[in-house]
Protein backbone atom coordinates (compact mmCIF):
# COMPACT_ATOMS: atom_id res chain seq x y z
CA UNK A 1 0.00 0.00 0.00
CA UNK A 2 1.04 3.54 -0.65
CA UNK A 3 -0.40 6.40 1.39
CA UNK A 4 -0.43 10.11 0.60
CA UNK A 5 -2.21 13.05 2.22
CA UNK A 6 -3.92 15.57 -0.04
CA UNK A 7 -5.58 18.61 1.54
CA UNK A 8 -5.54 16.82 4.91
CA UNK A 9 -7.26 13.71 3.53
CA UNK A 10 -5.42 10.37 3.56
CA UNK A 11 -5.53 8.64 0.19
CA UNK A 12 -4.41 5.04 -0.16
CA UNK A 13 -3.28 3.29 -3.31
CA UNK A 14 -3.11 -0.49 -3.46
CA UNK A 15 -0.35 -2.07 -5.50
CA UNK A 16 -1.70 -5.33 -6.90
CA UNK A 17 0.39 -7.93 -8.71
CA UNK A 18 -1.04 -10.58 -11.04
CA UNK A 19 0.01 -12.62 -14.05
CA UNK A 20 -0.91 -9.59 -16.19
CA UNK A 21 1.49 -7.33 -14.28
CA UNK A 22 1.36 -4.67 -11.58
CA UNK A 23 -1.70 -2.43 -11.17
CA UNK A 24 -2.10 0.66 -8.97
CA UNK A 25 -5.71 1.19 -7.80
CA UNK A 26 -7.67 3.49 -5.50
CA UNK A 27 -11.03 3.01 -3.80
CA UNK A 28 -13.92 3.07 -6.26
CA UNK A 29 -11.86 2.07 -9.28
CA UNK A 30 -12.69 -0.99 -11.39
CA UNK A 31 -10.02 -3.44 -12.52
CA UNK A 32 -9.84 -4.88 -16.05
CA UNK A 33 -11.11 -8.14 -14.53
CA UNK A 34 -14.35 -6.42 -13.50
CA UNK A 35 -13.56 -6.32 -9.79
CA UNK A 36 -14.29 -2.99 -8.09
CA UNK A 37 -12.09 -1.73 -5.23
CA UNK A 38 -14.39 -1.31 -2.22
CA UNK A 39 -11.87 -0.32 0.44
CA UNK A 40 -8.16 -0.03 1.09
CA UNK A 41 -6.70 -0.12 4.59
CA UNK A 42 -3.12 -0.35 5.81
CA UNK A 43 -3.53 -4.14 6.02
CA UNK A 44 -5.97 -5.17 3.28
CA UNK A 45 -7.85 -4.46 0.06
CA UNK A 46 -11.50 -5.45 -0.39
CA UNK A 47 -12.65 -6.18 -3.93
CA UNK A 48 -16.19 -6.80 -5.20
CA UNK A 49 -16.96 -8.93 -8.25
CA UNK A 50 -19.71 -8.17 -10.75
CA UNK A 51 -22.05 -10.58 -8.91
CA UNK A 52 -21.59 -8.71 -5.62
CA UNK A 53 -19.25 -11.21 -3.98
CA UNK A 54 -16.58 -9.50 -1.88
CA UNK A 55 -13.03 -10.76 -1.39
CA UNK A 56 -10.50 -9.32 1.04
CA UNK A 57 -6.81 -9.51 0.17
CA UNK A 58 -4.61 -9.20 3.25
CA UNK A 59 -0.95 -8.27 3.38
CA UNK A 60 1.18 -11.11 4.65
CA UNK A 61 3.62 -10.41 7.45
CA UNK A 62 7.11 -10.66 5.98
CA UNK A 63 8.81 -9.53 9.20
CA UNK A 64 10.74 -12.65 10.25
CA UNK A 65 11.74 -11.18 13.64
CA UNK A 66 8.27 -11.67 15.15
Amino acid sequence: MATTTVDGVVQRTAILSSLQGVTLVKEGETLDTGYRVISITEESVTLESTDGTQNTLRLSNTDQSR
